[in-house]
């Protein structure tokens, strides 16, 4: 069975090496942290390797650290990810593709696909309890697996609406406001009720402190004007007008 391949390492800079025409870029730039963040190397980590049901979707991926890598001989992360519909989970051994040349050994070649074994999951797997939970498709399921190490952390979420998205959901959907939103709900914030809006960030600020910066703002302008014009020096003007601009957008910022 062939599958798709891409690859985010650096070779003069970090980037992603797939065929353009297969994936959307901000959906396969998700991957770096859809399993958590890039490693850090430099304090030991020493890399992971998962799997991760988004919707209609499974992404394998596996992340590690490619030695003197890069065009200055340097280390370098190397992260290799593949996909295929969700209805296919079952039908595929994930060992077999983590295990596979192309996830195992890091390669400047950069293929944008590879061939492996398409074989069902053995009930001794340590998958198989992944694959049971992927066949849910209302299902959300994120499991990683440290390299050297056998357990498998699993993360299960139900999608139940907007404000139940999984964070995985909300990487896809590119609503970042979704995840500040849900930070401010867990600091202790009440949820808005039915029919009822959220204030927004602009809401925030002091009308009041708005209003005296734009005053300022005026009078600052006009001043400036008068002293550049009776001392006959138009740079004063200019001084004293970068001051009320100043002014005017400190006091915008204010909070109640």
């Amino acid at each position: 069975m062939s599958l798709p391949l891409a690859t985010y390492t650096a070779e003069n800079g970090l980037a992603w090496f797939y065929d353009k025409s297969a994936i959307e870029f901000a959906e396969l730039d998700q991957c770096r942290r859809l399993l958590g963040p890039l490693p850090d190397f430099d304090a030991g980590d020493k890399g992971y390797e998962g799997v991760a049901a988004v919707d209609r979707r499974i992404y394998v991926i596996r992340c590690v650290s490619a030695p003197k890598w890069d065009f200055m001989g340097r280390d370098a992360t190397y992260l290799t990810v593949t996909w295929f519909p969700r209805e296919n989970a079952a039908k595929i051994d994930f060992d077999k593709i983590l295990g596979s040349e192309a996830f195992a050994v890091p390669s400047h070649e950069h293929r944008h696909s590879f061939d492996v074994e398409c074989a069902a999951l053995g009930g001794a797997s340590a998958w198989s309890e992944v694959v049971q939970r992927i066949a849910d498709d209302r299902l959300t399921v994120l499991a990683r697996r440290e390299i050297g190490k056998n357990d498998i952390v699993i993360t299960v979420k139900e999608k139940e609406g907007e404000d139940e998205m999984t964070e995985a959901e909300k990487f896809f959907s590119g609503n970042g406001q979704t995840v500040a939103r849900e930070g401010a709900l867990a600091a202790g914030e009440p949820k808005a009720g039915v029919g009822e809006r959220r204030p927004t960030e602009a809401s925030q600020f002091s009308m009041g402190a708005r209003v005296l910066g734009i005053v300022l703002f005026i009078a600052l302008i006009l001043l400036g004007t008068y002293l550049a014009k009776i001392a006959g020096h138009i740079l004063l003007g200019y001084i004293v007008g970068a001051a009320a601009f100043g002014v005017l957008r400190v006091l915008w910022r204010v909070g109640k």
